[in-house]
């Protein structure tokens, strides 16, 4: 049986991770270009998935791929849900299902169900995504009523 500060320091790390999903989350609903930043190693990999297929490799591009889905939006909100995560040293895995919603710029909407997995590596400043990729379960481009503010 694994020790206390075994069993200690697995949770520790479950939460670092279960926040850094979230941190993804809230810098991308605000649009927090730095604070997105920090997520990533320097080699990095990011992915979606079809229909709206891109990838990119370094942290460089990772934030101009960023920059391209996140600026031009005149609402987003991105909602994770509790993942599972698999634990394996200083490495780990991931999954968590997401639910975007968005509208912008020209009257376009969107809402998506997906699930992100990653593969995550800590580093001396916590943990940080390594390889993140976006499946599509559900994608919907039609209007939806109420109004969305920027933020």
């Amino acid at each position: 049986m694994p020790s206390f500060e075994e069993r200690f320091e697995r949770l520790e790390d479950e939460l670092a991770i279960r926040a850094l999903a979230a941190r993804f989350a809230d810098t991308a609903t605000r649009n927090d270009i730095e604070g997105f930043r920090a997520l990533w190693i320097p080699d990095a990999t990011w992915m979606i998935g079809a229909p709206n297929a891109a990838s990119c490799q370094g942290l460089e591009e990772v934030m101009t791929l960023f920059h391209g889905l996140r600026s031009n939006k005149d609402f987003f909100v991105e909602f994770v849900n509790p993942g599972v995560i698999e634990l394996d040293g200083a490495r780990a895995t991931a999954r968590w299902l997401i639910y975007e919603v968005a509208k912008g710029p020209n009257e376009v909407y969107y809402t998506t169900y997906g699930y992100f997995d990653d593969i995550l590596v800590k580093t001396e400043n916590g943990w940080r995504f390594s390889h993140r990729a976006y499946t599509y379960l559900y994608l919907d481009y039609s209007p939806f009523s109420g109004e969305g503010f920027r933020v």
